[in-house]
């Protein structure tokens, strides 16, 4: 046996225990049963403005997907609306991240990001109301640390330009211990984006 391969006393204790994982297994079931209320949600807000959005969105039903390790924490995600093609997102992403946020965010690119018109001035209505927007030259990170994500306020003082970037992703978050608050939350964004950006 080696230093690496011996363990401390409290991981030889949390070795012994089931507790958690009796637990954590009850919270995901709970969380991806307020991810399908919001799912219902959302589908309902797509219906009252359906005339706004694109005919794709309505082909496909949200999903609610799952995993172990994003960035070491597991997860849980309903898309819906999901289109995601190599060119052409149009995606609305509500992620719950085992010991750090819940997140909402709004995906487009392509054709979708190209029906926006004047972004930044339609963004500038959402300053003030916890909104970040992602700054890296990848869209598939969700993390908020500033080399990913910057508040909506500061990136409006800097010269990142909204309009130039090949993707919008904007998005705001909630406590992870305010889950219960996941259906309202998640729909408040969803309609505030959609009429900020689209009407």
């Amino acid at each position: 046996m080696t230093e690496k391969t011996r363990l401390t006393n409290e991981e030889r204790s949390l070795l012994t225990q089931k507790e958690f994982f009796i637990l954590k297994k009850a919270v995901m079931h709970k969380l991806m049963e307020l991810l399908g209320l919001l799912n219902e949600e959302l589908k309902k807000y797509n219906a009252e403005y359906h005339s706004l959005l694109p005919d794709e969105i309505f082909n496909k039903s949200g999903k609610i997907s799952k995993g172990e390790n994003y960035l070491g924490f597991p997860w849980l995600v309903l898309d819906h609306p999901r289109i995601f093609k190599k060119e052409d997102v149009f995606a609305f992403r509500s992620m719950c991240w085992w010991g750090n946020e819940i997140s909402f965010t709004l995906h487009l690119s392509g054709k979708y990001k190209s029906m926006l018109s004047s972004p930044e001035t339609r963004l500038n209505n959402l300053t003030g109301k916890g909104y970040f927007i992602n700054i890296n030259h990848t869209p598939w990170e969700y993390h908020f640390k500033e080399n990913n994500y910057l508040s909506l306020e500061k990136v409006m003082q800097s010269d990142f330009n909204v309009h130039q970037h090949p993707f919008l992703k904007i998005s705001r978050k909630i406590s992870i211990d305010a889950a219960e608050d996941l259906v309202s939350e998640g729909s408040k964004t969803y309609a505030e984006l959609i009429k900020t950006l689209f009407i």
